[in-house]
C-alpha cells in the first residue's frame, strides 16, 4: 500500500524503480502503455502495437446488427435492464447490434462498466468483438470509462489479449485511453 501523501508522481516513480524499469514519460506522470511496453521488454517481449483496422475483429456490420439498433435495446443496455436484455436473449434475439459506425452494444456496456450486461453479450453472441470505423474496440471503451470495472477489462483481455495492442486511426491503443486518475490502478 502507498501512503496518500505521497504525490502520484512519486508513486509512480516508486514502482517504476520497485519492477527496475526505465520510465520514458518526460513528466511525472506514468503512461499505461509505457509501463507496458516497459514491463515486457524487461521480460523479453515485445510490445507491438497493430492497426484495428486491419485485424479480426474489424469485419462487415450484418444487417441484423444495424436493424437490432433499437431504441429499446440501446435503453435496456444503458439502463442495465438485465431482465429485459435476459428476455430478447430468450426470444432468439440478438442483443449485439451496432449503429452504422460499428460502435456496438458491447462498446456502450463496456463504457458504463456494466459487467453483467457485457457478460450476456459475450456469452450469447457468436462474434462479439468488433472494432468501430475508428478503430476503437470494446476495451477502448472499457478503459476510457468514468469508473472503469476491471472485471470487464479482465473479461475482455481473457476474450482476446490482442485487443490491447490493437491501434485506432490516431494510433491509441486501449491503454492510451485510461483516464489519468485510473493509470495507477490499471498498472497495478
Amino acid at each position: 500500500n502507498y501512503d496518500s501523501d505521497i504525490s502520484k508522481g512519486n508513486q509512480y516513480r516508486l514502482i517504476y524503480e520497485k519492477l527496475n524499469l526505465p520510465q520514458l514519460c518526460p513528466t511525472n506522470d506514468m503512461c499505461a502503455e509505457n509501463f507496458l511496453a516497459n514491463l515486457l521488454r524487461r521480460r523479453g517481449y515485445v510490445f507491438e502495437r497493430k492497426s484495428a483496422l486491419d485485424s479480426k475483429h474489424k469485419r462487415a456490420i450484418q444487417p441484423f446488427e444495424l436493424q437490432g439498433y433499437s431504441v429499446d435495446l440501446i435503453s435496456a443496455v444503458g439502463n442495465n435492464d438485465m431482465a429485459c436484455l435476459s428476455e430478447l436473449c430468450n426470444s432468439q434475439q440478438h442483443i449485439l447490434a451496432c449503429n452504422r459506425f460499428g460502435e456496438s452494444t458491447l462498446h456502450m456496456a463496456a463504457r458504463k462498466s456494466h459487467y453483467q450486461v457485457v457478460q450476456l453479450i459475450l456469452r450469447s453472441e457468436a462474434s462479439p468483438l468488433m472494432i468501430d470505423d475508428y478503430g476503437r474496440s470494446p476495451l477502448s471503451d472499457a478503459m476510457w470509462a468514468v469508473s472503469p470495472s476491471f472485471n470487464i477489462i479482465n473479461l475482455l483481455m481473457v476474450t482476446s489479449l490482442d485487443l490491447l495492442f490493437l491501434a485506432d486511426v490516431r494510433g491509441f491503443t486501449p491503454l492510451n485511453y485510461v483516464r489519468r486518475e485510473h493509470v495507477f490502478k490499471i498498472c497495478l
